[in-house]
């Protein structure tokens, strides 16, 4: 018999009007699902048993192996709660064998129980395939928590020595995981396992012993690679029992072994809101799970999500970063720390996850706006001085990435920083900003926000005046889409009731044609946020983060996407890291967040360099 209808009208209501807030335990242990298909005994204890959900229709079905945690107990709940999991994931067409296991407080459970259980639930997976129509060539294993370890685990099982008595000849071929908040590495992260479980290693990995001196040789994931296989580690933002910290680390490890893996951070989502399909963050974890099954992830198509990628060497704010030939450049910046800025130059290489430093700047500089043409990268403009002795420049700087030199191009006719630019056609329009409003300008007050608009034309060498923009504002953000520059966000130097001056967010949205020199004024951003970044993909414009001084000082986690067509702006995901004064970079369906600050001004710089994998068309 099959599942008829898998997800009740009350589970599907439940996860329409699900509440944004944190899930906390007690909210974890009330969630249930539909009955499954089928309960199959894999051994006589009682906890030795998996239950099956088969969807409707013909098949054959890709598998997903659920493994639920609770810290290796009892106590926490289990395979009743991961039914809300299983019953969402086979009203998508996909089978779940939903297993049950013996943990530390149950007789044969911990060490070697558990894992023995592994086999054997995949053992009689693999022989109840064909009956019920499974492809196990599609096979993803799921686990959350302590569920998180085991299936890490069972991915190297091929890895296993012969000598130990957890080994098994030719085991299923399990090579995606994806594990929700795991606490995998036995060896690492003995003190959080500890903490947060209470849980102690002999428990999870027996005692040493002559014939097994080494007790994690055989038990631990991160012992197990390379294996071949492709982890995602899908971690809340607000997770304290797995943080964030443990994934990264975990996925270092993995990729240094020769291993794939892929840190996907879900904002505003506790340990708890990792595995319920009522919880907002389900679209997210429900696109990764299809994204390791091959399918389409029509659950995620409209939102996007977010993940983690190498840190950055330096950790700088107000960067205008830019790409060329697979790889992301950052020049100069704001430090938190004394002088206040630097010169440093270094490049992320997409294809490789890692980051290069690369010659300095010819003389330090933040707020420098970065454009790729013809192979170089032009650096225009900036401050110098630590705030708020800020003094802006007109210098531009050429980069030979043959060389890893630096060089002097033409300078602007006007010095200028915190402006934005853009490259079109072996042009170089810079827009906006700030300008000196005296000869010897030295401060920040010295400055004035600026509408002026200029272009380069690298290949002749020469600067045109354009157009001004419609608004002066400085700490704007920009994108080309179709030839066209859309400026968005900012702020304004404004005079206030009391006559001091203020910096003010402004939320416009102008866009620049270069093939008529002509600007048109758009729907605003939802949100004034000023020191955002932005990016462009598809035709569409996308923003996020930045901060704000008045009328209270914050930073936005908030991230949009402005639709020109229908002149309208959609809610992204938001950050996992509220930012401002950071950069943004397209690189094929990804957008490359980096740097910034996470504190309103010139402190907390960061080295962060998340990823938001961009909607399915």
């Amino acid at each position: 018999m099959r599942l008829s209808s898998l997800l009740p009208a009350v589970l599907l209501g439940a996860i329409l009007t699900a509440s944004a807030a944190p899930m906390k335990l007690d909210t974890y242990l009330a969630l249930r699902g539909p009955a499954p298909t089928a309960k199959l005994a894999y051994g006589p204890a009682p906890s030795q048993y998996a239950e099956l959900f088969v969807p409707p229709g013909a098949g054959p079905f890709p598998v997903a192996v659920l493994v639920h945690g609770g810290c290796w107990t009892s106590k926490f709940g289990g395979i009743i709660q991961f039914r809300n999991m299983a019953g969402a994931l086979a009203a998508r067409g996909i089978a779940v064998w939903n297993v049950e296991y013996r943990r530390v407080d149950e007789e044969g459970g911990g060490y070697p129980g558990m894992y023995l259980d592994m086999h054997a639930a995949l053992d009689l997976l693999a022989s109840q395939a064909p009956k019920h129509g499974l492809d196990l060539e599609r096979i993803v294993a799921v686990g959350h928590s302590a569920g998180g370890q085991l299936v890490q685990w069972i991915a190297g099982r091929s890895r296993i020595p012969a000598s130990s008595p957890l080994y098994r000849a030719n085991p299923l071929k399990v090579d995606r995981i994806v594990s929700l908040g795991g606490l995998a590495d036995l060896r690492h992260e003995a003190a959080l396992i500890k903490s947060s479980c209470d849980r102690d290693l002999v428990q999870l990995a027996g005692s040493p012993s002559s014939t097994r001196p080494d007790v994690l040789a055989d038990t631990n994931a991160a012992d197990l690679m390379p294996n071949g296989s492709r982890t995602w580690l899908v971690t809340g933002a607000l997770d304290t029992i797995s943080p964030l910290r443990v994934a990264h680390d975990y996925a270092a490890r993995a990729k240094a072994a020769g291993d794939r893996a892929e840190v996907v951070i879900l904002p505003e989502a506790s340990h708890y809101d990792e595995v319920a399909a009522t919880s907002p963050a389900w679209p997210q974890v429900l696109g990764v799970i299809e994204e390791a099954l091959g399918q389409p992830a029509a659950a995620a198509a409209s939102t996007g999500r977010w993940s983690r990628a190498a840190d950055a060497s330096v950790a700088r704010q107000e960067i205008y970063p830019t790409a060329l030939d697979g790889k992301i450049y950052i020049a100069g910046g704001v430090l938190s720390e004394k002088p206040g800025f630097t010169a440093a130059v270094e490049a992320y290489d997409v294809a490789s996850d890692t980051w290069k430093t690369l010659a300095p700047l010819p003389e330090g500089r933040h707020h420098i706006a970065l454009a790729p043409v013809d192979g170089r990268i032009y650096g225009l403009g900036g401050f110098s001085g630590e705030i708020p002795h800020w003094s802006a420049h007109d210098e531009v700087f050429v980069y030979d990435p043959t060389l890893d030199r630096w060089s002097k191009g033409p300078a602007m006719p006007q010095a200028r920083a915190e402006g934005i630019s853009a490259a079109i056609d072996g042009k170089i329009y810079v827009i906006g900003g700030r300008t000196p409003s005296r000869p010897d300008a030295a401060h920040f007050r010295d400055h004035a926000d600026t509408s002026r608009g200029d272009v380069l034309d690298v290949r002749s060498g020469t600067w045109k005046r354009l157009a001004d923009a419609p608004s002066a504002r400085n700490s704007a953000a920009a994108a080309v889409i179709d030839k066209k520059i859309y400026v968005v966000g900012g702020r304004q130097l404004r005079k206030q009731p009391d006559g001091s001056q203020q910096t003010v967010n402004v939320a416009t949205l102008e866009v620049y044609d270069p093939a008529t020199d002509r600007w048109e004024t758009r729907a605003p951003l939802p949100l004034a946020q000023g020191g955002l970044a932005a990016a462009s993909h598809g035709g569409k414009l996308y923003a996020f983060g930045g901060e704000q001084f008045v009328p209270e000082r914050k930073v936005f986690a908030e991230g949009w996407v402005y639709d020109p067509a229908l002149d309208q702006w959609s809610a992204l995901p938001p950050m996992p890291t509220p930012r401002h004064g950071h950069g943004a970079v397209t690189m094929g369906d990804r957008i490359y967040l980096m740097g910034g600050g996470e504190k309103v001004g010139p402190i907390d710089a960061s080295r962060k360099l998340e990823v938001f994998a961009l909607p399915a068309k």
